[in-house]
């Protein structure tokens, strides 16, 4: 089984997509994952997306 790491210090270096809060830093399929991390106030409303 291959693993994957993503030590935090890259992903918080991963820049966020235009228009979005995130930064994308692994896909697979349909399977995505993003590092969000807000500065102060989360300002997310409800989403139909899983998130771990």
């Amino acid at each position: 089984m291959t693993r994957f790491v993503f030590p935090a210090a890259e992903a918080t270096a991963a820049p966020n997509e235009p228009g979005r809060a995130s930064a994308r830093i692994f896909t697979h399929g349909t399977f995505e994952a993003r590092w969000y991390a807000p500065r102060g106030t989360d300002p997310q409303a409800p989403h139909t997306r899983d998130e771990a």
